[in-house]
């Protein structure tokens, strides 16, 4: 039985690490990109991918080994009032083309609702009042 077991994760393991993609996701707040940030996006605890967003909000992760299209991203940036973090655990979904659009001001409102703090709360808790974008 542990043969086995242990035959299933190594040909899941190797199925991954041979069918590595690309992704691809865009951070906007109101129409307005989110630059600057360094993005984890991850499977459970397991990191997967990293890279940082541009002028645009994007971010591109190169050779993800992608076990299902629901990632988790983490998200830290560095500003003049210290470091802001955020994570979304179990709410981006990629598309067929493995990209997602993460419109900051949808899951500020959802995390506002359910934590009955104010959506202010959550835009300054992750440095999302001081844009920056060039």
């Amino acid at each position: 039985m542990k043969k086995l077991l242990l035959f299933m994760l190594v040909v899941t393991f190797s199925w991954a690490a041979q069918s590595q993609t690309d992704v691809t996701l865009n951070f906007t707040l109101n129409g307005t990109p989110v630059c600057n940030y360094e993005i984890t996006i991850k499977h459970g605890d397991v990191a997967i991918g990293q890279a940082t967003t541009d002028a645009r909000g994007n971010a591109s992760f190169e050779g993800v080994a992608l076990l299902s299209k629901s990632i988790d991203i983490y998200g830290v940036r560095k500003t003049k009032n210290g470091e802001r973090t955020f994570n979304a655990k179990g709410y981006v979904t990629l598309d067929d083309d493995n990209h997602a659009d993460i419109h900051f001001e949808e899951f500020i409102k959802e995390s506002a609702a359910d934590s009955g703090m104010p959506e202010s709360l959550f835009i300054d808790a992750w440095g999302l009042t001081e844009p920056g974008c060039e």
